[in-house]
């Protein structure tokens, strides 16, 4: 235990140890110790014994990973999730492991996702000291934007009037269908895969049911209604995005569990849960009445603006990465682009800020690398290649200065290899050679777009 309430887990290898700390996060709203829970990488530290693992409950017992009731009227709890969690634990590792072996680690790296790879950005940016190597997965880094906002908006967006379910599970894979008949070839290959969702321009109309009728594959007005809200993301009255991003065409399978519920089993969505607990117990100086549910809030400037006072405690959104940089820090950012939960052009707008901070692309490519994986899912997950190993090329950057250009990302069906694909660094573009296996990696080469795509994406916050 680090006072006041921290639980935390460590794990030395006895034999194999080769000087290296690996520290995970958590997700969703913690609660638990997830010690070696790293999405996407294969847990490669885990298994080989070469790294001293750490992970912590960032100072609270939840119920479940959406429970926010242990934030009611406790500021030192949501200052210890917000930021102070990591880095103490970090503190506490790097004793033990020197009072343990008799030395203190060589390098020390960081690895989680979605609100861990928001734990990631905190420490890069508060405490850049902590760690060498820093993979940051589908960062929860614009916290209120998104939890207090987007979250709320869809869960609220896929329910009538009597808080029934407007868009069910029988019709995503349909949709999904649509979507990859209108949108599949666009990148040149039809695959079952969208490369880069913003080329595609799916409207739900064109699957509109005829009038009075109901079938699986199509929608009926009130789901062409909230199909359009998903894609277009929460906005103000005036129409000024809340966070900056929407969910994207070729995420539709991804929806289940997140934004529509499976009754008796996630139920409500994720999304209602995330929202609701977070809005009742976290967001908000003065918290609501203990009566207060969604269908209270409200999504404009004045909701906006009084979740900044804390948002300043949980967000990760600052550009200025110098001293992170200056400490000599090696970041590695990715995110699937069928990220539902997360979505992912909150990443894409983060990453220009940093850019535009930080003196441009290629003065930010020598410590940080930026990774979208098409139609992944949520920390992984989704119809397309969605296993990588990131800690194999964060510890080349950081222990030889070899800076990762490409990984490939892996599709199994169940412990068969279904399909391999490279995925470069943003934003260079993956392209099929034109002859060969379009299962293989071995068949894809790089090209760096014409033009830069625009990431800079207006929104009512701003990263400072």
């Amino acid at each position: 235990m680090i006072a006041p309430h921290i639980t935390f887990e460590i794990q030395l290898p006895t034999k194999t140890w080769t000087q290296r700390y690996m520290q995970t996060g958590c997700g969703g709203l913690c609660g638990a110790v997830g010690i070696g829970v790293i999405a996407a990488d294969g847990c490669a530290p885990v298994n080989n014994g070469e790294y001293v693992m750490a992970s912590d409950d960032t100072g609270h017992t939840g119920v479940t990973n959406t429970d926010g009731s242990w934030a009611a009227n406790n500021p030192q709890a949501k200052i210890d999730f917000g930021f102070r969690s990591e880095h103490v634990m970090s503190v506490v590792a790097k004793r033990v492991i020197k009072t343990f072996y008799g030395q203190g680690p060589k390098y020390s790296y960081f690895d989680s996702c979605s609100n861990g790879g928001r734990q990631a950005l905190v420490e890069a940016q508060r405490f850049p000291y902590d760690f060498n190597g820093i993979i940051a997965g589908a960062p929860a880094n614009i916290w209120s934007g998104l939890v207090g906002e987007a979250a709320p908006y869809v869960a609220l967006a896929n329910r009538d009037a009597n808080g029934k379910q407007i868009l069910g599970q029988e019709k995503l894979a349909p949709l999904h269908k649509a979507v990859l008949a209108a949108c599949d070839a666009l990148d040149g290959l039809v695959d079952g895969q969208i490369s880069d969702p913003r080329d595609c321009h799916f409207h739900p109309a064109t699957v509109a049911c005829p009038t009075g009728v109901d079938r699986v594959d199509c929608l009926t007005p009130a789901q062409v209604s909230t199909v359009t809200k998903f894609y277009d993301g929460v906005r103000d009255p005036r129409g000024v995005r809340l966070y900056p991003g929407a969910l994207e065409p070729g995420s539709e399978l991804a929806w289940l569990g997140w934004e529509v519920a499976v009754p008796g089993v996630i139920d409500p969505a994720l999304a209602y849960q995330f929202g609701e607990n977070y809005l009742k117990y976290m967001a908000y100086l003065k918290n609501p009445p203990a009566s207060f549910t969604l269908k209270d809030t409200t999504f404009d400037d004045r909701s906006f603006t009084a979740q900044q006072p804390l948002n300043q405690i949980y967000a990760a959104q600052s550009p200025d990465l110098s001293a992170f940089r200056n400490a000599g820090g090696k970041l590695i950012v990715w995110h699937g682009w069928a990220d539902s939960a997360i979505p992912p052009q909150g990443t894409l707008a983060y990453r220009q800020a940093v850019e535009d901070r930080m003196g441009g692309y290629a003065a930010v490519q020598r410590f940080s690398r930026l990774f979208m994986l098409p139609q992944v899912a949520h920390c992984g997950g989704g119809d397309a290649p969605d296993a990588i190993n990131l800690v194999d090329p964060i510890v080349s950057w950081v222990e030889h200065g070899v800076a990762p250009t490409e990984v490939t990302a892996t599709m199994r069906n169940g412990n068969t290899v279904v399909r391999t694909r490279p995925i470069y660094n943003y934003p260079v573009e993956t392209q099929y050679n034109g002859d060969g296996d379009i299962n293989s990696a071995a068949n894809f080469h790089p090209v760096v777009p014409s033009h830069r795509p625009n990431d800079h994406i207006a929104w009512l916050g701003s990263f400072h």
